[in-house]
């Protein structure tokens, strides 16, 4: 089945004052049509990140999203 929404070697970093947080470092994922996906972890772990990502709320620093195949 084709992949609805696909992010490959995704980084994502935010400055906290003179602090970068590195949220996410290089994550792959794969969702397809009707599969289902739950979010775990730790505060800080970057679920939202992945999740404004995704709804395209935010820019990866690096890497590719791709939605039905779209960039």
């Amino acid at each position: 089945m084709k992949p609805v929404i696909e992010m490959h070697a995704v980084h994502k970093s935010y400055r906290l004052g003179s602090h970068l947080v590195q949220a996410l470092r290089g994550v792959d994922l794969q969702l397809a049509a009707g599969e289902l996906l739950a979010l775990t972890g730790p505060s800080g772990s970057g679920k939202s990140t992945i999740l404004n990502l995704c709804g395209l709320i935010d820019r990866p620093d690096s890497g590719d999203i791709l939605i039905n195949g779209a960039d």
